[in-house]
């Protein structure tokens, strides 16, 4: 039994307003939807075939090819857009040599268009096989696709495993925005403060030792300068 033939099976009563659910347990199943599963629901539906087709195109949601082997998600929300998010998508276009159904033509990348990702603060902002990628320009976008279909070869022992995990790890650090979140620049700032006082203990402790040897190993006080009142008396 295929499974779209079991996912019809599993329902009961079927009627049209199962359309729109039947569709995307199938997609949730196949991972798009096939002409073959369209024509078998219109058929379990009796309703045409062009009807369901109708449907299927008409919601963004759905797919009707194979996802390739990465997945990118491309915002067009107003933020985004502002910030030319076109341009990337135009670019992904071209570089990706992207098929009418968003496919590239090695079928290694799918592109898709999205209404919102819900991450206006780092916009222009896409997702690659799950993780965001923010505030992004065409050379970002080349340097992660770069990472991300480097093939997974070392050319020497120090090199590391370019495994698409470490690529993408790769590309994440491609990719990180040169203002560090403030915890992290709060962090910055007290390993900083950190390094300043270590430095002035070690500076004081070279003096006391430096005073030490000089007296011949006499104990012996840092004063403080005295004033021109004590000097007089």
């Amino acid at each position: 039994m295929s499974s779209v033939q079991s996912v019809l099976a599993k329902q009961k009563d079927l009627s049209r307003d199962q359309l729109i659910p039947l569709l995307q347990q199938i997609q949730r199943q196949e991972g798009y939807l096939s002409q073959a599963a369209m024509t078998q629901v219109a058929t379990a539906l009796d309703t045409p075939v062009a009807s369901v087709y109708g449907v299927a195109t008409f919601y963004n949601q759905f797919r009707f090819a194979p996802l390739g082997e990465h997945v990118i998600e491309i915002c067009r929300g107003t933020a985004c857009h502002v910030k030319q998010s076109l341009t990337l998508a135009q670019h992904l276009q071209r570089r990706l040599k992207l098929r009418p159904d968003g496919n590239s033509h090695d079928g290694r990348f799918s592109v898709v268009s999205v209404a919102c990702l819900g991450a206006c603060s780092i916009a222009p902002v896409m997702k690659l096989d799950g993780e965001f990628y923010g505030h992004l320009t065409v050379e970002k976008v080349d340097a992660l696709l770069d990472a991300v279909a480097k093939p997974a070869e070392c050319a020497d022992d120090a090199a590391l495993d370019e495994t698409p995990v470490a690529a993408k790890t790769a590309a994440r650090g491609l990719l990180k925005s040169d203002a560090a979140p403030p915890e992290r620049a709060g962090h910055a700032q007290d390993e900083d403060a950190k390094s300043v006082n270590s430095s002035a203990i070690c500076a004081t402790e070279d003096e006391v030792s430096r005073r030490h040897a000089l007296s011949g190993g006499r104990g012996f006080a840092l004063q403080q300068p005295s004033s021109p009142e004590a000097s007089q008396s």
